[in-house]
């Protein structure tokens, strides 16, 4: 009779072996699934923990997939990027944002890339978005948070435990304090530099949050750059001599630059976190 071979390394050692061969050929995971049952039970979270809906192909990283696999493996996700403005057949995005939020319940880094005016979808949205327990970090237009704070009022919807808030769309950033209410957590601001003719909304930032803010972005877009973040001297755009400053390019492959932060690697938070670290460690010497 056959009988299965048992392992013969520690569990936790296995399972390492197995997670380094995921991350080194993402195309051939599936292969890995089927060597045995608790091998696909310590992959199938990696494998799903990161979902881009987005035309972009990321070279050498995880296959993409649809929103239809979230109806199976929706709980595995933390990391989302939405992005609606080309065809379901080219982004995977075969549901509505709001479906696709409510079968990811451990989201904790959402990517709000979409084109939707519509008041009445976008507070269902963010009545999702609110809803999630575990959400930390937050990439949105300024003008839908605008749209729905404004038509909550007096009630506005509250992101608990959002620290990382991106503003895509900025132009002005006139009216801080009605973020104040929704993010209470706040200690991390990226705002965009492409859509907005001066820095001024840095000054803005750091004049009503004072102390509150631990990282302030101020980030770029320019053709051939690479796709990760550049770091460029804070002088060239404002004469603020803050350390919390960065002002970065955010890279030519947006998806790519996201995908990176959220696998860990130098994405815009991280880059600019380092660069503060290394500023205060000099000021301080």
């Amino acid at each position: 009779m056959f009988r299965e071979r048992q392992p013969t390394l520690p569990p936790e050692l296995e399972e390492i072996v197995f997670s380094l061969c995921l991350r080194n050929d993402w195309n051939n995971a599936r292969g890995l699934f089927l060597v045995a049952k608790r091998v696909y039970q310590w992959l199938i979270p990696q494998f799903y923990a990161v979902a881009i809906f987005h035309p972009n192909k990321i070279k050498g990283r995880r296959p993409r997939y649809t929103t239809r696999s979230l109806v199976h493996h929706g709980k595995h996700v933390r990391h989302m990027l939405l992005y609606n403005s080309t065809s379901a057949n080219e982004t995977g995005l075969y549901d509505t944002v709001e479906h696709c939020l409510s079968l990811c319940p451990n989201l904790q880094n959402v990517a709000m890339w979409t084109i939707e005016h519509r008041f009445e979808v976008l507070r269902k949205v963010v009545d999702r978005l609110v809803s999630l327990p575990h959400l930390t970090h937050l990439s949105i237009e300024l003008r839908t948070l605008d749209s729905v704070i404004n038509h909550y009022c007096p009630t506005v919807p509250t992101f608990e435990h959002v620290t990382h808030l991106e503003l895509l769309q900025l132009g002005q950033l006139a009216y801080p304090r009605i973020i104040d209410g929704s993010f209470p957590a706040l200690t991390h601001l990226s705002l965009d530099g492409l859509t907005s003719s001066s820095a001024d909304p840095i000054e803005v930032a750091l004049r009503h949050w004072k102390d509150r803010l631990k990282v302030v972005i101020w980030f770029l877009g320019e053709e051939g750059t690479d796709c990760l973040p550049e770091v460029i001297e804070t002088s060239e755009y404002t004469s603020l001599n803050d350390p919390r400053v960065v002002i970065l390019t955010y890279g030519s492959h947006y998806a790519t630059t996201w995908n990176e932060g959220a696998e860990g690697g130098m994405g815009i938070w991280r880059t600019a976190e380092e660069v503060v670290k290394r500023r205060r460690r000099v000021a301080s010497s």
